[in-house]
C-alpha cells in the first residue's frame, strides 16, 4: 500500500533512523521502520490484520483512524484516505508514534 507521513520529523526518522525531536530507544525506532515497511508491502488492510503481532486495528471512537502496535508501550497511529478521489486507491497517512493508552 502507499503511504505518506503527516510529520516531516517522522519521515526523517523512517528514512535515516534518527531525528533529534525523538528520543526513542533504538529498538522502538527499528520496529517503527519495520511497521512502515509492512504497510508498504501490504496489498490490503486484510494483510495487516493477519499479522497478529502488529495488532492492526481501527481506533474506537475515532473515524477512519487506525493503530498498529510497535511494542506493548508504543503504537503507530495512522489514517486511511482515498487518493485523488478514487475510492479503490487507498493511502495511509502515518500520523504519530504514541504511548499506548495515553
Amino acid at each position: 500500500m502507499r503511504f505518506k507521513f503527516a510529520d516531516k520529523d517522522l519521515q526523517k526518522l523512517y528514512e535515516t533512523g534518527e531525528n533529534r525531536k525523538f528520543s526513542y530507544p533504538a529498538d522502538i525506532i527499528r520496529r517503527f521502520i519495520q511497521r512502515v515497511e509492512a504497510i508498504k508491502a501490504a496489498e490490503t488492510t486484510d494483510v495487516l490484520r493477519k499479522m497478529r503481532s502488529h495488532k492492526f486495528e481501527k481506533l474506537k471512537g475515532c473515524d477512519n483512524r487506525f493503530s498498529m502496535r510497535i511494542n506493548d508501550q508504543y503504537r503507530l497511529e495512522m489514517t486511511l484516505e482515498d487518493e485523488g478521489g478514487q475510492i479503490r486507491l487507498k493511502i495511509f497517512v502515518i500520523r504519530k508514534i504514541s504511548k499506548h493508552y495515553e
